[in-house]
């Protein structure tokens, strides 16, 4: 749970982990009721998979609510169906519960961002990316779906996961969720310019799920 070196974390306050912190850098954090979550609250207003924070590109933070019961909320302000950018100091709460989590990115101080200038801005050659245009034409799946790749570049991710993150409401190995997976990636593939014959940037990972290739590939640790 602790956050080590994380210099974006959450800070916990109330319940049984009152006092600790848990590092957002390393990828999407679930938050629900059951202890297959990243963040387990154990209360009944809590929803099973309630609601998700994933890194974004150009570093930034976002939370999304998983079509709970009950809402998520960050500075009182229910979430509802659109997902929010986090900022540095933003309390975050589920349902009910008496359980908050503050969020803290150590670097905010230093970084500047200007909304509509961050993806033209620090766009370079080595990372093509989505255009901005394009991203615009994209629908609610594709852009979740673009950001959870985004955040696993040069990672394979299941297609349980892809499933579950995008529509929890759907069974994860149901004919629904594996068609509206489907039809995500060839409007993605569309959107990246991605040849659907011999795709080089979103590849099939077999029959494990997806992986996105960008810019220059990370060095082997």
């Amino acid at each position: 749970m602790e956050r080590g070196d994380d210099p974006t974390f959450l800070r916990i306050r109330g319940g049984p982990d009152h006092g600790t912190t848990m590092g957002l850098s390393e990828g999407p954090v679930v938050i629900g009721r059951g202890p297959d979550n990243d963040i387990d609250i154990d209360e009944e207003t809590v929803s099973r998979r309630h609601a998700l924070i994933v890194p974004s590109s150009r570093g930034r933070h976002v939370l999304r609510d998983l079509s709970s019961s009950n809402g998520t909320f960050v500075n009182r302000d229910r979430l509802g169906h659109q997902e929010r950018i986090l900022r540095h100091g933003d309390r975050i709460r589920v349902a009910g519960s008496g359980v908050t989590f503050i969020f803290q990115d150590e670097g905010s101080e230093t970084v500047v961002m200007h909304p509509g200038r961050a993806e033209a801005d620090s766009g370079a050659d080595d990372e093509p990316g989505v255009e901005q245009d394009a991203r615009l034409e994209m629908d609610e799946d594709e852009i979740k779906l673009l950001e959870l790749l985004e955040s696993r570049t040069f990672t394979a991710v299941s297609k349980e996961e892809i499933a579950e993150y995008l529509w929890p409401e759907y069974p994860v190995k149901g004919l629904r969720a594996a068609r509206a997976m489907t039809k995500a990636i060839e409007r993605l593939r569309e959107h990246l310019g991605d040849d659907p014959r011999d795709p080089r940037r979103l590849i099939t990972a077999g029959d494990y799920g997806f992986l996105l290739v960008e810019g220059k590939r990370p060095p082997d640790r």
